[in-house]
């Protein structure tokens, strides 16, 4: 299976607003742009993202229009509830970005790990064998995913140039 992950900050993926900034209005064009040429390479078989059900993104909507499948492979509330790891995800720590005030630098804990396992499982069952898996996923836990679909004998590829600035901290790695 091929799976390919695009990595992604959340303010990103949604659908363009009239609110949006010209930078921000940039940035959302060449996700389109990315995911078109993905998209357009054919074999993309799934596209599975973890986004707010809340809200439309530029992946749905070009699965929509493609006819591909389309994934939100975010844990709903209870299903966090039931892992055990709503409230430790509530309380994520974290400080702020002290080179720009207006992002918040998140801290990685374990009961990512437990996300990160649950995508991988949504990935792994949602993909046929011959197809192609387009993946959307927050910055902090495409190396994760990657590493342990690979692990599994998967063939990964990642595209990391949309995130210009780690926004989260491992502290797994002070």
């Amino acid at each position: 299976m091929i799976i390919c992950i695009v990595s992604i900050d959340h303010y990103l993926q949604y659908v363009e607003a009239e609110a949006d900034s010209d930078t921000l209005r940039a940035s959302k064009e060449r996700l389109r742009a990315i995911l078109l040429e993905l998209l357009g390479a054919g074999k993309v078989g799934v596209i599975f993202e973890e986004s707010s059900p809340a809200k439309a993104t530029i992946a749905q909507e070009l699965a929509e229009r493609s006819g591909v499948p389309w994934q939100n492979i975010s844990m709903t509330k209870e299903e966090r509830v039931s892992a055990g790891i709503f409230e430790a995800l509530q309380n994520r720590p974290g400080s702020p970005d002290l080179d720009d005030m207006n992002f918040w630098i998140e801290y990685r804990i374990p009961e990512d790990e437990i996300r990160e396992a649950y995508f991988v499982r949504r990935i792994e069952e949602g993909t046929e064998s011959d197809h192609k898996s387009l993946v959307l996923l927050g910055d902090m836990h495409v190396q994760e995913v990657a590493d342990a679909l690979s692990t599994r004998g998967h063939r990964v590829e990642i595209v990391q140039e949309l995130v210009s600035k780690k926004r989260w901290a491992d502290l797994r790695e002070v």
